[in-house]
C-alpha cells in the first residue's frame, strides 16, 4: 500500500452546508464514482432495518435537474435505504463543482482497504484529463490528494492502463478479479514476455500470488524450456516452505511469551491483535503496551496495593 497523507477538502472549507430531509426519489447516484463496482450492502441493510440511516448523506443540487440531488458521499446508505423501503433521508446539501465533488469522494474512500489500485489509477487519470487547468502536472495532483511523491500517481495510472489493456484478451471470469490485483503485482507481470502475460495473469489470479511470488514466477519462465505451469509449481512449493517456516517461528514466539505472561493473556492478545506475522520485537512491544495499559488501569482502580499484598501473603504461606 502506498503511503498517503490525509488530504484536506480546502476548496469547500467554510462553504455553507444545509441540513435537509429529502425524498429518496429526488436522490441520484454520482455521475462519476471512484468505485468501479458497487459494494455489498447486505450488512448495512440489516443496520438500516434496526437503527435507520445513522449518518446524513452529502449531496449537491444536480446541475441539469434542479429538483434532483446528486449523492457525493453516501451511495451505500442510499442503496440500503432503497432496499429497506425508506421514503426520505437526512442529507447535507453542499454546492460544489464536478471537480470538488470528485475530490470529496477521494477523501471519503482513499483510506478504505477495499479500494483497489485499479480504481485509484482510474480516478487519478480521470482527474488529470478532465481538470488540466487545476492539475497541470502529476506533482500538483499528488499534493492535492495526499501523496508525498508524484511518482506514485504515475505508477497507479500505469497500473490502471495496463489492466485495461490486458482485460481485452482475458476470459470474462478473470476480468473482475484482475482489477483487484495490487499495483506491485502488475508491475512484475509487465516484465513477462508479452505473449505469456495472459497465462501469467491467470496463474497470479487463480493462485493468489504476491508481488514477490509473481516476480519469481516471471524470472522462472524466462529460463529455457520452463513452462508457466512448471514455474507456478516451483513458486507454490517455495511459498509452502516459507509458510511452514513462518508457522514454526510463530509457534516458538507464542511459546516464549507464555513463559513470561499468563497463558490466558497470551491467547487473548494473539486472538485480538494478531501478532502472527510480526517480528519478535514488534510482538514484544504489543505485549508491553497492553501490560502497561493494564497496570495504569489497576492504579486508577486502586488495586495495585491489594494485588501486591495478596501476592506477598501467598509467598509467605508457601514458605511456611
Amino acid at each position: 500500500m502506498f503511503p498517503i497523507m490525509k488530504p484536506s477538502p480546502d476548496s469547500v472549507a467554510g462553504r455553507e452546508r444545509v441540513l435537509k430531509v429529502l425524498p429518496i426519489e429526488s436522490l441520484v447516484p454520482s455521475s462519476f464514482s471512484i468505485r468501479q463496482e458497487p459494494d455489498d450492502v447486505s450488512e448495512l441493510i440489516e443496520t438500516v432495518k434496526t437503527h435507520g440511516v445513522l449518518q446524513p448523506l452529502l449531496v449537491r443540487p444536480c446541475p441539469d435537474e434542479p429538483s434532483k440531488f446528486e449523492v457525493i458521499i453516501g451511495s451505500r446508505r442510499l442503496r440500503a435505504a432503497e432496499k429497506v423501503g425508506l421514503e426520505s433521508l437526512l442529507c447535507i446539501v453542499l454546492e460544489t463543482s464536478d471537480q470538488e465533488a470528485a475530490e470529496l469522494q477521494w477523501i471519503e474512500n482513499i483510506n478504505r482497504r477495499d479500494l483497489s489500485d485499479y480504481e485509484k489509477g482510474r480516478w487519478l487519470k480521470e482527474m488529470l484529463q478532465k481538470y488540466q487547468e487545476n492539475y497541470p502536472s502529476m506533482d500538483v495532483l499528488a499534493k492535492k490528494v495526499g501523496y508525498e511523491d508524484h511518482g506514485i500517481i504515475s505508477l497507479l495510472i500505469k497500473h490502471y492502463e495496463h489492466v485495461e489493456e490486458e482485460k481485452k484478451s482475458l476470459p470474462t471470469d478473470l476480468v473482475t478479479r484482475v482489477t483487484k490485483l495490487p499495483e506491485r503485482v502488475t508491475r512484475e507481470i509487465r516484465k513477462a514476455p508479452e505473449e505469456l502475460r495472459p497465462q501469467v495473469i491467470k496463474a497470479v489470479v487463480e493462485d493468489g500470488l504476491s508481488s514477490r511470488e509473481t516476480e519469481k514466477l516471471v524470472k522462472a519462465i524466462t529460463l529455457p524450456n520452463v513452462s508457466v505451469e512448471e514455474a507456478v509449481k516451483v513458486v507454490q512449493e517455495d511459498a509452502e516452505k516459507r509458510r511452514e517456516t513462518e508457522e514454526k517461528r510463530q509457534e516458538a514466539l507464542v511459546k516464549k511469551f507464555k513463559q513470561c505472561y499468563p497463558v490466558e493473556l497470551v491467547d487473548e492478545v494473539t486472538k485480538r491483535t494478531s501478532i502472527v506475522g510480526k517480528s519478535e520485537g514488534t510482538a514484544f512491544k504489543i505485549f508491553l503496551e497492553i501490560v502497561s495499559a493494564m497496570w495504569r488501569k489497576l492504579g486508577e482502580l486502586g488495586l495495585i496495593d491489594q494485588i501486591l499484598t495478596e501476592k506477598l501473603l501467598r509467598d509467605e504461606s508457601k514458605k511456611s
